[in-house]
C-alpha cells in the first residue's frame, strides 16, 4: 500500500469512526427518550472506536516502516556511490604511479 492510498484509507477510517460516534449518539438520545439502558450502546461504540485507533495506529507504523525502508536504500545508494568514487581514485593513483615507473624505467636504460 503506497502512502497516498494509506492516508486515503486512515481518512476512511476517520470518517467512519465519526459516523460511529454520532450513530452511537443518536441511539443514545432514543434510548435515553424511551427509558432504556444506555451503558450497553456506549461500550459497544467505545470498543468499534478502540478497534478503529489499533488500526489507524497499525496503518501508521506501516508507513513509518516503509518510510525508514526508503531511507535505508537512499543510505545504501550513496554509500555505493562514496565507495566508487574511491575504487576511482585508488585506481588512477595507481595507474599514474605505474607510469612513472615505466619511464623512470626507461630513462635509466637510456641513461
Amino acid at each position: 500500500m503506497d502512502i497516498k492510498s494509506s492516508f486515503t484509507y486512515d481518512s476512511k477510517i476517520a470518517n467512519e469512526s465519526y459516523a460511529a460516534k454520532a450513530s452511537a449518539s443518536m441511539a443514545k438520545e432514543n434510548r435515553l427518550a424511551t427509558g432504556q439502558k444506555v451503558a450497553d450502546s456506549s461500550s459497544d461504540a467505545a470498543a468499534s472506536l478502540q478497534i478503529k485507533s489499533r488500526t489507524n495506529e497499525a496503518a501508521l507504523e506501516n508507513i513509518n516502516a516503509a518510510s525508514s525502508a526508503v531511507e535505508d536504500v537512499a543510505r545504501a545508494e550513496e554509500m555505493i556511490r562514496e565507495a566508487n568514487r574511491r575504487i576511482l581514485e585508488q585506481s588512477d593513483d595507481s595507474v599514474l604511479a605505474q607510469a612513472n615507473q615505466s619511464t623512470d624505467a626507461v630513462t635509466k636504460l637510456l641513461g
